[in-house]
């Protein structure tokens, strides 16, 4: 059944979801049903009655797809998703509240969006347990059915924080890499919409090294861009300099600026591209420059998009861990 589910269903495929999240997005229906908590434990995945899950597979497997479907448009990538579970929480609720995320009404895709980044960014953040599954899973039910606001956690953040963000494995590293995707539209180069087919580009690039950059700073979440697959093949190693001022004179001679100015904000990247002096900042010496400007960029972004639970922080010990 799960192997019909991922044909039928070929995000599943594409995020590499577990057939075990079927089970447990089950659970949380069944659990709802009969009024038990929701934890998905395994021995409530074993104890599932199979005239449940023959019934009702269908509807679980579509919707654990509509909510990999969901994170996908809010920038997760196979590679870079923060949390398979806290999709199992979203799947179930929108099995029992299916027209709840359309509703201009309630404005829930922003609500939906502020609470599940302000889970996904918490400093050090880890895939929830089931205990945490049920958990998200009722808060969605009783802000659903009660009106309940959803208990949205503050995020401590900083420019700092930011800027030292370098392991793709964290999920606050996986959070962030999100919102620049969720921003970015079209391509740096050629200004074409971005499709499935994207890779995120080292700004100043890895070799970069051999100018005393550390390595850790060029992994920085600050130095990454998202394009194409073919722009990140194109560019390889080219220093940004480079790239960047071809860019601005064939924006001149074209009378393209404001579209390039379009990609550039799209894609975070700071300075006004008409100016002379805009290539300065991609100079080698100016690096650590360049990440806290864009590395201030990206916090503000987060801020659009959780709002108040931003808590901008100066303090670099309480980001270091």
């Amino acid at each position: 059944m799960w192997e019909s589910g991922k044909d039928a269903y070929p995000i599943l495929e594409r995020f590499e979801a577990d057939g075990e999240r079927a089970l447990q997005v089950l659970s949380l229906w069944h659990s709802h049903e009969n009024q038990l908590f929701s934890e998905p434990t395994r021995s409530k995945l074993l104890s599932l009655p199979p005239n449940f899950i023959k019934l009702n597979w269908d509807t679980a497997i579509e919707n654990l797809a509509k909510a990999y479907r969901w994170a996908e448009v809010n920038g997760a990538t196979p590679k870079l998703l923060p949390s398979h579970n806290i999709l199992v929480s979203i799947a179930a609720f929108f099995i029992l509240f299916p027209n709840l995320i359309d509703d201009p009404a309630r404005n829930f895709q922003s609500v939906l969006r502020r609470w599940y980044f302000s889970r996904v960014l918490q400093q050090g953040a880890r895939q929830a347990a089931n205990y945490q599954i049920g958990v998200d899973f009722d808060a969605l039910i009783n802000y659903a059915n009660n009106g309940e606001p959803l208990n949205v956690d503050d995020v401590r953040l900083s420019v700092h924080a930011i800027k030292r963000t370098n392991r793709a494995g964290d999920s606050r590293y996986k959070a962030l890499h999100c919102i620049v995707a969720l921003y970015t539209k079209e391509d740096l180069l050629t200004g074409m919409s971005l499709d499935e087919s994207v890779e995120d580009h080292h700004i100043f690039p890895r070799s970069s090294t051999k100018y005393g950059i550390p390595r850790d700073a060029l992994d920085s979440i600050a130095n990454r861009i998202i394009v194409t697959q073919r722009t990140n093949r194109s560019l390889g190693d080219t220093p940004p300099i480079k790239y960047f001022g071809t860019l601005q004179e064939q924006a001149r001679k074209d009378g393209t600026i404001k579209d390039l100015q379009r990609r550039l904000t799209q894609s975070m990247i700071p300075g006004d591209v008409s100016r002379p002096d805009f290539t300065q900042q991609f100079e080698v010496e100016n690096f650590d420059s360049f990440l806290t400007k864009r590395a201030s960029i990206l916090l503000e972004r987060v801020g659009e998009i959780i709002g108040k639970s931003l808590i901008v922080t100066d303090i670099e010990d309480i980001d270091d861990e």
